[in-house]
Protein backbone atom coordinates (compact mmCIF):
# COMPACT_ATOMS: atom_id res chain seq x y z
CA UNK A 1 0.00 0.00 0.00
CA UNK A 2 0.96 3.95 -0.54
CA UNK A 3 0.95 3.90 3.85
CA UNK A 4 3.86 1.55 4.11
CA UNK A 5 5.34 2.20 0.91
CA UNK A 6 5.73 5.70 2.15
CA UNK A 7 6.74 4.93 6.10
CA UNK A 8 9.29 2.55 4.83
CA UNK A 9 11.08 5.43 2.79
CA UNK A 10 10.48 7.55 6.09
CA UNK A 11 12.41 5.36 7.71
CA UNK A 12 15.29 4.88 5.18
CA UNK A 13 15.29 8.50 4.90
CA UNK A 14 15.77 8.25 9.18
CA UNK A 15 18.45 5.75 8.87
CA UNK A 16 20.58 8.41 6.32
CA UNK A 17 19.94 11.65 7.93
CA UNK A 18 20.80 9.75 11.27
CA UNK A 19 24.12 8.18 9.43
CA UNK A 20 25.34 11.74 8.21
CA UNK A 21 24.85 13.46 11.87
CA UNK A 22 27.09 10.78 12.88
CA UNK A 23 29.67 11.06 10.32
CA UNK A 24 29.55 14.69 10.77
CA UNK A 25 30.17 14.51 14.41
CA UNK A 26 32.74 11.83 14.35
CA UNK A 27 34.73 13.74 11.61
CA UNK A 28 34.40 17.72 13.32
CA UNK A 29 37.94 18.55 15.27
CA UNK A 30 38.43 19.52 18.26
CA UNK A 31 38.56 23.39 17.15
CA UNK A 32 35.33 23.15 15.81
CA UNK A 33 35.76 23.21 12.41
CA UNK A 34 35.43 20.31 9.58
CA UNK A 35 38.35 19.24 7.26
CA UNK A 36 37.48 18.48 3.73
CA UNK A 37 38.20 14.53 4.17
CA UNK A 38 38.17 12.72 7.12
CA UNK A 39 41.52 12.92 8.69
CA UNK A 40 42.19 16.50 7.02
CA UNK A 41 43.17 19.87 8.39
CA UNK A 42 40.91 22.68 9.69
CA UNK A 43 38.83 24.67 6.42
CA UNK A 44 36.81 27.49 7.18
CA UNK A 45 35.20 27.05 3.50
CA UNK A 46 33.84 23.44 4.70
CA UNK A 47 33.41 24.46 7.93
CA UNK A 48 30.54 27.25 7.09
CA UNK A 49 28.76 24.92 4.32
CA UNK A 50 28.04 22.98 6.86
CA UNK A 51 26.69 25.18 9.62
CA UNK A 52 25.02 27.21 6.25
CA UNK A 53 23.38 23.73 5.67
CA UNK A 54 21.98 23.17 9.29
CA UNK A 55 21.09 27.11 8.91
CA UNK A 56 18.89 25.86 5.70
CA UNK A 57 17.25 23.25 7.70
CA UNK A 58 16.52 25.45 10.92
CA UNK A 59 14.53 28.20 7.96
CA UNK A 60 12.39 24.70 7.45
CA UNK A 61 11.97 24.41 10.58
CA UNK A 62 13.98 21.58 11.08
CA UNK A 63 15.06 21.85 14.77
CA UNK A 64 18.58 21.18 15.89
CA UNK A 65 18.58 18.45 18.78
CA UNK A 66 21.21 18.89 21.75
CA UNK A 67 24.10 16.96 20.01
CA UNK A 68 23.50 19.34 16.51
CA UNK A 69 23.22 22.28 18.62
CA UNK A 70 26.75 21.76 20.37
CA UNK A 71 28.59 20.95 17.08
CA UNK A 72 27.18 24.45 15.47
CA UNK A 73 27.95 26.13 18.73
CA UNK A 74 31.74 24.38 18.42
CA UNK A 75 31.99 25.65 14.99
CA UNK A 76 31.29 28.97 15.46
CA UNK A 77 34.14 28.90 18.11
CA UNK A 78 36.30 28.18 15.20
CA UNK A 79 34.64 30.41 12.58
CA UNK A 80 34.42 33.70 15.13
CA UNK A 81 38.06 33.17 15.51
CA UNK A 82 38.28 32.80 12.12
CA UNK A 83 36.48 36.09 11.00
CA UNK A 84 38.42 37.88 13.65
CA UNK A 85 41.71 36.73 12.37
CA UNK A 86 41.08 37.56 8.71
CA UNK A 87 40.04 41.14 9.49
CA UNK A 88 43.20 41.55 11.89
CA UNK A 89 45.04 40.42 8.91
CA UNK A 90 43.65 42.73 6.55
CA UNK A 91 44.86 45.48 8.85
CA UNK A 92 47.82 44.08 9.59
CA UNK A 93 48.84 43.65 5.80
CA UNK A 94 47.51 46.86 4.44
CA UNK A 95 48.12 49.30 7.35
CA UNK A 96 48.65 52.15 5.23
CA UNK A 97 45.29 50.92 3.57
CA UNK A 98 42.34 52.72 3.67
CA UNK A 99 39.65 51.01 5.89
CA UNK A 100 36.89 52.42 4.25
CA UNK A 101 37.44 50.94 0.86
CA UNK A 102 35.90 48.28 -0.28
CA UNK A 103 37.42 45.10 1.87
CA UNK A 104 34.59 42.57 2.22
CA UNK A 105 35.70 39.47 0.89
CA UNK A 106 33.35 36.70 -0.40
CA UNK A 107 34.62 34.59 2.75
CA UNK A 108 33.64 37.32 5.26
CA UNK A 109 30.46 37.97 3.38
CA UNK A 110 29.62 33.86 3.59
CA UNK A 111 30.18 34.20 7.16
CA UNK A 112 28.08 37.07 7.97
CA UNK A 113 25.23 35.06 5.86
CA UNK A 114 25.93 32.08 7.94
CA UNK A 115 26.02 34.13 11.50
CA UNK A 116 22.33 35.11 9.89
CA UNK A 117 20.50 31.79 10.35
CA UNK A 118 21.80 32.32 14.35
CA UNK A 119 20.85 35.07 15.62
CA UNK A 120 20.43 33.28 19.35
CA UNK A 121 24.12 31.93 19.57
CA UNK A 122 25.90 35.54 21.28
CA UNK A 123 28.98 37.17 20.03
CA UNK A 124 31.79 38.36 21.57
CA UNK A 125 31.96 41.63 21.84
CA UNK A 126 34.74 41.78 19.36
CA UNK A 127 33.12 39.63 16.74
CA UNK A 128 29.88 41.87 16.95
CA UNK A 129 32.56 45.53 16.46
CA UNK A 130 34.09 43.75 12.73
CA UNK A 131 30.73 42.68 12.27
CA UNK A 132 29.39 46.47 12.42
CA UNK A 133 32.44 46.83 9.92
CA UNK A 134 31.41 44.77 7.37
CA UNK A 135 27.90 45.56 7.56
CA UNK A 136 28.86 49.31 7.05
CA UNK A 137 31.17 47.58 3.82
CA UNK A 138 27.55 45.81 2.51
CA UNK A 139 26.15 49.20 2.80
CA UNK A 140 28.67 50.92 0.98
CA UNK A 141 29.70 48.86 -1.67
CA UNK A 142 26.73 46.40 -2.64
CA UNK A 143 26.12 47.87 -5.96
CA UNK A 144 29.45 46.55 -7.38
CA UNK A 145 29.10 42.92 -6.47
CA UNK A 146 27.51 39.76 -8.20
CA UNK A 147 24.24 39.18 -8.29
CA UNK A 148 24.64 36.27 -5.84
CA UNK A 149 26.35 38.44 -3.47
CA UNK A 150 23.45 40.37 -3.47
CA UNK A 151 21.37 37.97 -2.45
CA UNK A 152 23.35 37.14 0.34
CA UNK A 153 23.50 40.43 1.68
CA UNK A 154 19.91 40.97 1.07
CA UNK A 155 19.21 38.47 3.71
CA UNK A 156 21.64 38.67 5.75
CA UNK A 157 21.02 42.66 6.35
CA UNK A 158 17.08 41.44 6.58
CA UNK A 159 18.13 39.08 9.47
CA UNK A 160 20.43 41.36 10.98
CA UNK A 161 17.35 43.75 10.88
CA UNK A 162 18.53 45.65 8.70
CA UNK A 163 15.50 46.08 6.00
CA UNK A 164 16.42 49.67 5.20
CA UNK A 165 19.54 48.06 3.27
CA UNK A 166 18.05 44.41 2.41
CA UNK A 167 15.36 46.57 0.26
CA UNK A 168 17.59 48.88 -1.33
CA UNK A 169 19.67 45.77 -2.43
CA UNK A 170 15.82 43.94 -3.30
CA UNK A 171 15.00 46.54 -5.62
CA UNK A 172 18.12 46.56 -7.59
Amino acid sequence: STLEWNTNKIDKMNVELNSALRKLKQNQLPSGAWPWFNGGYANRYITQHIIAGFGHLKQLNVTPNTKEMTMIQNAFQYLDGKFIEEYNDLKKYNRNADLSKDHLSQMQLHYLYVRSFYPEIKVSKEVEQVMEYYKSQIKEYWLKRSLYAKGLMSLTMHRMNDDITAGKILRS
